[in-house]
């Protein structure tokens, strides 16, 4: 018969505070008995992994730096290393945009997503288009006007 380990120690459960004496023995480590005993010593093997520490996050991390100086900018800007038609912050002249134009209600100044055949005003809802529909010539000129569309008649 294997030798016992007669030694008893104390462990300290945390969920009620008082001590409870383990006898760890070759045939309890290889044999796992769902006893009280097991269960304090695996309260405590749970408690002490809450207290490990983390390899995995580094104490001295900081967030990488956003900004740069104006020296970096500039010795940036002086290597040619993007092509010359590029548009960058000193170069006005860029091509034309892909996307389409967005266009804006003459009335509200919201996103028009209409067009009164009529008049040529943009509009963002029926509600703008019952107001559009009581203009004169006059007021649907000065609006077109807003945004250099008016019709100059001579």
């Amino acid at each position: 018969a294997p030798k016992r380990n007669t030694r008893r120690a104390a462990v300290a459960t945390p969920s009620r505070g008082k001590t409870a004496s383990v006898t760890p023995s070759i045939q309890e480590s290889s044999s796992r008995s769902t006893t009280p005993q097991s269960v304090d010593s695996f309260s405590v093997q749970q408690m002490n992994l809450l207290q490990v520490p983390r390899p995995f996050k580094n104490k001295n991390y900081s967030a990488p730096k956003k900004a740069r100086s104006l020296k970096q900018l500039l010795a940036q800007e002086k290597q040619p290393d993007f092509d010359v038609d590029l548009p960058t912050y000193q170069n006005i002249e860029s091509p034309p945009s892909i996307r389409p134009t967005k266009k804006y209600c003459d009335i509200t100044g919201l996103d028009a997503k209409y067009t009164d055949p009529k008049t040529g005003l943009r509009y963002h809802n029926a509600e703008v288009y019952q107001f559009i529909k009581g203009l004169g010539v006059s007021s649907v000129q000065a609006y077109l006007g807003s945004r250099n569309a008016a019709v100059v008649l001579k």
